[in-house]
């Protein structure tokens, strides 16, 4: 009886991780391509349309005086998203960030 168990145990399958890992990594490393690409391709040349704007709400929004009725909660939206897909970098003061994010707008929506 003790030869039958244990080849019902060799017999069953052993459970193999790696066949769960790697189909969740390559779904995340997608996911991430596919956000870089939209964000790049789709979200950031919207802005093209009034660069001016974009630039100015988002200036009024690192000042926080920007007011919480509908429209302003709008460009409000609109600038956050601004700074999330091209974020203030360490050390960089305001001027020269909105001055790059003005640079990259003219070289994308040119």
């Amino acid at each position: 009886m003790n030869n039958s168990s244990s080849q019902s145990e060799s017999a069953s399958p052993r459970f193999n991780p790696w066949k769960i890992i790697i189909p969740v990594m390559l779904a995340l490393l997608s996911i991430s391509l596919m956000s870089q690409w939209y964000a790049h391709n789709i979200s950031f040349p919207r802005y093209c349309k009034n660069p001016e704007r974009a630039l100015t709400n988002l200036q009024m929004l690192m000042d926080q005086s920007a007011t919480i009725d509908h429209e302003a909660r709008r460009q409000t939206m609109i600038a956050a998203k601004l700074l999330f897909l091209h974020p203030k970098q360490a050390g960089e003061t305001r001027a020269d960030y909105l001055q790059r994010l003005r640079y990259l707008m003219l070289t994308q929506c040119g």
